[in-house]
């Protein structure tokens, strides 16, 4: 019988499928079963990928919210709870040591039960745990509050990244991810305007918990992941996390809704259905079902960890070096945390921001007189909140600058280049005499660190295979955390004393990253697995 045939585009080869024939015999209603690469392609680029940027976006700025309400709360509860500085710091570390837990065990949880349950769980108790605290009268209250609140904050983050990557084709994946990265820029200015609006403000008091700003200021914080939650309840599971569970079928379903968006509604998909490929299901090796939660678990993070770790085909080698390579950016957590101090250093003492302010020779701690604290509160200058905004907008031209240029050139270069830039603008903070050169710098610095963030959230889902993508996003958002207390640590150690030494180690710590990742592979354009 001869056959004739119609070509389709695809993103990345042309596909011929059997038109209808004169030959009786020949069905021309039939449709071919195809491949999981095959349906991708055919499902296109469209309007599905940016409502997808919009919902995982917001979710990735509710993180950065998260983060920020810190912050920018810390001076206040100073005053409101009556405790010393050096105690509220704990508060920082509740929330990070959350984030490590989190970010591990719900990226473990991903690739076990699936990525949309995880990120809608995780967002929930991130905006449930945030809203208690804002109700807390006491410091450990709050603390445990907001360490529950960071484990639901730490999942939500690199599951969302691999859930996304999931949708996108290779050949726009890496500028989708550095869009969707630029989300955490959008999270900061909002939080910045918040905390504008309403810690100064005495007109929010009558509606404020307990009368007092701040309360209603992480109230407002915690709304973010609570609607973020309810929209991804409404998304669909990730159609390659499905295939590679070996449920084809719910895969396939996904992929022609995708096709539909992209293509109208009144399109029809020009596959019956895919192939069950047996040979690239994961592979798991977990306990029977009557076995606890908590083994299940244990045996999933051993399973993950023992593929990221393996040494088949450089896993190893190429997980040593992204370890590194995040920790070192993540150290930078440590001297944006402080940020304001040196702002506010540099206009008291119209020098150094490294300048130590007048020793405290009482026994109460130091407050509005010496300005030592990360953010404002009543009474103080509110330009604060105008310099973090400028330095939180400084991340967009960096953002624009990976989204043209991350899927031409690839990660690994971008990569680099922001290490080492990083490294040279963080020791210009020294030099700087006055708060107008702190905010260029800081501009500068945030630009820096956004190149490398964006790089790194490009190359970690190309890098590992489905079977692992979540579990080893959540393992270095873990690792990580440990780098930003680490980081944290150093700065306020050495701010009062040495600030100098403090710079230098920060920038040896970046140039570390950039060695690094000269191990790394360029992924650029690369399948996922």
């Amino acid at each position: 019988m001869n056959m004739k045939y119609t070509k389709l585009e695809t993103e990345d080869s042309p596909i011929f499928l059997p038109e209808e024939t004169e030959d009786a015999n020949y069905s021309g209603a039939k449709k071919p079963t195809g491949t999981y690469a095959q349906v991708f392609d055919c499902a296109g680029f469209g309007k599905w990928q940016i409502l997808l940027l919009f919902q995982c976006g917001w979710a990735n700025a509710s993180d950065a919210i998260e983060i920020m309400c810190i912050s920018f709360t810390m001076s206040s509860m100073h005053e409101s709870l009556k405790i010393s500085n050096e105690r509220l710091t704990s508060l920082t570390f509740a929330l990070f040591l959350g984030m490590m837990i989190g970010g591990y065990l719900w990226g473990s949880l991903a690739d076990t039960y699936g990525r949309r349950r995880v990120v809608v769980q995780s967002l929930f108790i991130n905006s449930i745990f945030s809203a208690l605290s804002a109700f807390s009268q006491q410091l450990w209250v709050i603390i445990l509050f907001r360490f529950l609140s960071g484990v639901g904050a730490g999942g939500s983050l690199p599951v969302c990244f691999s859930y996304f990557s999931e949708f996108q084709p290779k050949n726009r994946r890496g500028a989708m991810i550095s869009l969707l990265a630029t989300f955490w820029m959008a999270g900061n200015i909002v939080a910045a305007g918040l905390a504008w609006l309403i810690l100064p403000s005495q007109a929010v008091v009558r509606i404020s918990p307990s009368g007092e700003p701040w309360r209603l200021f992480i109230l407002l914080c915690s709304v973010p992941s609570f609607t973020s939650a309810l929209f991804f309840h409404l998304m669909p599971e990730s159609p390659l996390y499905l295939a590679k569970s070996g449920e084809t079928a719910k895969a396939f379903l996904v992929l022609t809704k995708v096709f539909k968006w992209n293509h109208g509604k009144d399109a029809e998909m020009p596959y019956s259905g895919m192939f069950d490929e047996d040979d690239a299901k994961i592979e798991r090796n977990f306990p029977s079902a009557r076995v606890s939660m908590l083994s299940k678990i244990v045996n999933s993070v051993t399973y993950q960890w023992k593929v990221m770790f393996s040494l088949e085909q450089g896993r190893r080698r190429r997980s040593l070096a992204l370890s590194c390579a995040c920790f070192s950016i993540a150290f930078s957590y440590g001297l944006s945390m402080w940020i304001p101090t040196l702002l506010e250093r540099a206009e008291n003492s119209s020098g150094s921001p490294c300048q130590a302010p007048p020793l405290n020779t009482s026994n109460l701690p130091l407050v509005d007189d010496n300005k030592t604290t990360t953010n404002n509160n009543d009474g103080t200058n509110p330009d604060i909140y105008i310099d973090v905004f400028i330095g939180s907008a400084a991340q967009l031209p960096a953002n624009l600058l990976a989204i043209v240029l991350i899927d031409r050139v690839g990660g690994k270069p971008i990569l680099v280049f922001g290490y080492l830039m990083t490294a040279a603008v963080t020791l210009m903070f020294y030099a700087s005499k006055n708060k107008t050169q702190i905010v260029i710098v800081n501009a500068l610095f945030n630009c820096g660190t956004t190149i490398v963030f964006d790089a790194v959230d490009v190359i970690i889902p190309e890098l590992y295979e489905t079977r692992v993508r979540a579990s080893a996003n959540g393992f270095l958002t873990a690792w990580s955390r440990v780098a930003a207390l680490a980081g944290n640590a150093v700065m306020g150690l050495f701010i009062d004393t040495n600030c100098g030494a403090a710079l230098v180690v920060f920038s040896v710590v970046f140039l570390a990253g950039a060695i690094s990742s000269l191990f790394l592979p360029n992924t650029r354009g690369v399948d996922l697995g």
